[in-house]
């Protein structure tokens, strides 16, 4: 393919593009367009179903170890107000 712009020994004639040959081309074109969308439909389906569950679930564990932070936070305060009192 690199010389196709040197001089040829036999002349080549450019093919004419044929009425089947664009609409196989638009089909195949029509295809990538479908498989497209259902690639980007998959994931946000992928999105909503896996990784924002589990981000929320995160959220939800990180909460609950603020809370046990909080809550030994206190306790700790509460034992050292009884050791100088």
């Amino acid at each position: 393919m690199a010389d196709l712009g040197s001089i040829l020994p036999v002349p080549v004639q450019q093919t004419k593009e044929t009425r089947e040959m664009k609409l196989k081309w638009l089909l195949a074109a029509k295809q990538e367009r479908i498989s497209k969308i259902v690639h980007l439909k998959q994931a946000i389906e992928d999105l909503v179903k896996g990784k924002i569950p589990e981000i929320e679930r995160l959220i939800l564990q990180a909460q609950q170890e603020l809370c046990n932070l909080e809550k030994t936070e206190k306790l700790v305060s509460a034992s050292i107000d009884a050791e100088f009192a």
